[in-house]
């Protein structure tokens, strides 16, 4: 099963990206900004990078649902203003997707990051942060369950060879190490 696959090769690089993201035990409101930073100079060029490559094969996953850079901005209009929001360092090291397997498999990581957004959500509420600046943790908030298990539907149905496996599962591991390369970098 490509799930079992994906997630087993790619869980040292879970472990290794959650050393990326500095949240817990606390984190102060200007090193969070500054990670939201960081996540909008990764998502933002790679959606638009892959925006209309793959929109026949995904139509199912309604992918103007998936987009997060909406939610990071709508964050990060808590800080900045469009023009200097547009300032921002983007990321030119991106994941390239050439292939839907290899679509899905970077899908893997953004769309499980919303499961996992959704602790970091209620941490961050536990520290007082507002909920102007928590959107993009907050996934697709009570509808995360739901959007997970639609992107797993469409996954387990669309990659099936051994081939299509081993080309999502590459595709996962290069774009959580770029994500994380990306997360590091001062």
């Amino acid at each position: 099963m490509i799930l079992t696959q994906l997630r087993e090769a790619t869980a040292a690089n879970h472990k290794s990206i959650e050393g990326a993201m500095p949240l817990f035990p606390q984190i102060e409101i200007q090193a969070y900004r500054q990670l939201l930073e960081k996540f909008w100079g990764f998502y933002s060029p790679l959606e638009q990078l892959h925006s209309d490559a793959f929109s026949q094969q995904t139509k199912n996953l309604e992918m103007p649902l998936r987009k997060r850079t909406p939610s990071l901005q709508k964050d990060l209009s808590y800080f900045h203003d469009d023009k200097t929001l547009a300032a921002l360092p983007r990321c030119a090291d991106l994941p390239r997707y050439s292939s839907w397997p290899e679509l899905y498999g970077g899908l893997y990581v953004i769309e499980g990051s919303s499961l996992g957004g959704q602790v970091i959500t209620a941490h961050l509420h536990k520290m007082g942060f507002p909920q102007e600046i928590c959107h993009f943790f907050n996934g697709y908030g009570a509808m995360t369950g739901k959007m997970w298990q639609g992107f797993l539907k469409e996954l387990q149905a669309h990659v099936l060879s051994n081939e299509e496996r081993a080309l999502a599962v590459k595709a996962a591991q290069d774009t959580f190490m770029k994500l994380e390369k990306w997360l590091r970098a001062s």
